[in-house]
């Protein structure tokens, strides 16, 4: 709010936050229809042959098994691959 107040409210800036919302209150109502949600966060530098990569893979398969939806930052590698 505070970096909002310095700068300018321009009819850009205005539009630009109203995008925003929209895409919030989108992605708000998309998450609401796939409860339950667990997000998994992690490193993409995690390779394959970590205990913990395998500990998460198997823990979020365990989840997903019983009805969770399971979001992660669906990078291409290490934990965060989806």
């Amino acid at each position: 709010i505070e970096l909002l107040e310095r700068q300018p409210l321009t009819m850009e800036r205005k539009d630009s936050i109203a995008r925003n919302a929209q895409d919030l209150a989108y992605t708000l109502k998309v998450l609401e229809e796939q409860k339950p949600i667990v997000t998994i966060y992690g490193s993409a530098r995690t390779p394959e042959t970590e205990f913990a990569y395998q500990r998460v893979r198997y823990g979020a398969g365990a989840l997903a098994k019983h009805g969770w939806t399971v979001m992660t930052g669906g990078g291409e590698w290490g934990i965060m691959r989806g």
